[in-house]
């Protein structure tokens, strides 16, 4: 049996608001709950896997400070706004600057979203920017996400690392490297 994908939507507009969780919960495998106000989904201590969020609510609260709130207490954020001023897109990007959300039905997808986020990743590509840098890899596939955690498990590093391979088991040079044993290690003379 799936696992249910769990999905917060904040959002000021009662009607945007209900019409979301109406879309995402067409799909059984999701499941939304809506809040109108930051605070309101905080006090509920809801816990789900992804939260959307209207850069501009009613309130006054500015968008990096309710960005910076909800990863604060764990959440991965995905914004949905309309046209917000430019200072606010560079302030919340939180998922990437390169992230495409999978179609709504496809949960299979979703999960693999779920997971490369709940790892502290993001969907920062930048091929081509003139850094000689390789574009990062990232999941697409639940088979993908689930021989990359087998490699976290064989090889004892960390599945942050493992999902941001091309291959599970190949090294990268831009795999964070596990400390020598003897840099612990000091003369004592």
């Amino acid at each position: 049996m799936a696992s249910v994908i769990k999905i917060g939507v904040i959002d000021d507009d009662r009607m945007f608001r209900g019409s979301v969780v109406s879309w995402l919960t067409a799909e059984t495998k999701i499941r939304a709950t809506a809040f109108p106000s930051l605070p309101e989904f905080l006090a509920a201590g809801s816990a789900p896997g992804i939260v959307t969020l209207d850069l501009h609510l009613g309130d006054g609260s500015m968008p990096g400070e309710n960005v910076r709130a909800l990863t604060a207490a764990g959440h991965k954020v995905v914004v949905m706004t309309v046209v917000p001023p430019k200072q606010w897109i560079g302030d919340v990007t939180a998922a990437g600057y390169d992230f495409a959300a999978p179609r709504r039905r496809d949960t299979k997808a979703w999960s693999v979203v779920a997971a490369v986020l709940a790892e502290g990743l993001t969907y920062d590509h930048r091929p081509g920017c003139g850094c000689s840098r390789l574009p990062s890899f990232r999941p697409r596939t639940q088979a993908q996400v689930r021989v990359r955690r087998r490699a976290a498990e064989r090889l004892g590093l960390p599945l942050s690392v493992t999902l941001a391979r091309r291959d599970a088991f190949t090294p990268e040079s831009r795999d964070e490297q596990p400390p020598s044993p003897s840099a612990g290690k000091r003369d004592a003379t």
